[in-house]
């Protein structure tokens, strides 16, 4: 069921109408925003990361790092 939803949501995602601001022309303001982002996911992954780690775990994690970069991006107003 999650599968599905994910793929729907990324169909979807091609419908969304375009942003005014554009992250790809990377400013000095996007940049900076991008490295306070990373420093503060970095901090959180660390503070939650298990012992444990196997090759799906270690999936999760890099997926669960990325959406929350983008959270913070968009906390921003970047996106």
């Amino acid at each position: 069921m999650k599968i599905i939803v994910l793929i729907i949501l990324i169909l979807l995602m091609g419908c969304a109408p375009k942003s005014d601001k554009e992250p790809s022309t990377k400013s000095e303001q996007y940049k900076k925003d991008l490295a306070v982002c990373k420093q503060d996911v970095e901090k959180e992954m660390a503070r939650t990361a298990k012992s444990g780690s196997t090759p799906l775990s270690t999936t999760n994690a890099e997926l669960r790092e990325e959406e929350l970069i983008n959270l913070c991006l968009m906390a921003k107003d970047v996106y």
